[in-house]
């Protein structure tokens, strides 16, 4: 579980990127941003987590194509799965840099090779009641996250937890869930005029000296 001094970190950065935001917005920016800091033509998703049913649905998508969205749809949550499943279960980051050698993706290879997804990092929403979601990432070819990638991305992830968070707090979380799935605009600078990502990226950049993971 994270520190004390890390979640009020986060209440920082979810004021930064729009604190009165909606949820959609809030995620999809971050996704946007996931897709910003990692390689060119890379794709994100960020699926929330159904605690009740124990599966997972998609919260936002980040270009990947409609078959793979529908496929996954409902994945459920288990230590066996791969990628967001086992995230979501274990609590604990998951780098696939090459799904190929990778026992748990072999049910689902032929579903990754159709769309051309030969990468996958996944991490987890955490929050003090369970693991609220995952943040993905996937690539067209064998890739491993930098460690200044990771590190961005397990940011990145925080932001989406706590405001995920904050919509359950204030019991508008039903609610908002009926406005997802959102599809994340993009563009490579990871900048929208006038949306939240140009704050989440200038936030990270002032203050990536000094926090902490």
């Amino acid at each position: 579980m994270e520190s004390k001094k890390v979640w009020s970190e986060t209440a920082k950065l979810v004021e930064a990127a729009g604190r009165e935001a909606p949820l959609a917005r809030v995620l999809s920016e971050v996704v946007s941003a996931a897709r910003a800091i990692t390689s060119e033509g890379c794709r994100a998703a960020l699926y929330l987590h159904d605690l009740g049913a124990a599966c997972l649905n998609l919260g936002v998508n980040g270009g990947l194509p409609q078959g793979y969205v529908d496929a996954v749809q409902g994945f459920k949550v288990a230590e066996e799965q791969p990628a967001c499943g086992r995230v979501a279960y274990l609590g604990a980051e998951d780098i696939v840099p090459e799904i190929r050698l990778d026992a748990r993706w072999q049910p689902y290879s032929g579903l990754a090779d159709a769309h051309a997804i030969q990468a996958c990092w996944s991490f987890p929403l955490l929050s003090e009641i369970g693991v609220l979601g995952t943040l993905a990432v996937y690539h067209e070819v064998p890739t491993a996250p930098t460690s200044a990638q990771a590190e961005t991305l397990r940011y990145l992830a925080t932001i989406a937890a706590a405001a995920v968070e904050r919509s359950r707090r204030e019991s508008v979380y039903q609610d908002e869930l009926k406005q997802l799935p959102v599809t994340a605009d993009f563009s490579p600078s990871g900048r929208r005029s006038g949306t939240g990502s140009e704050s989440i990226m200038a936030y990270m950049r002032t203050n990536s000296a000094g926090r902490s993971t």
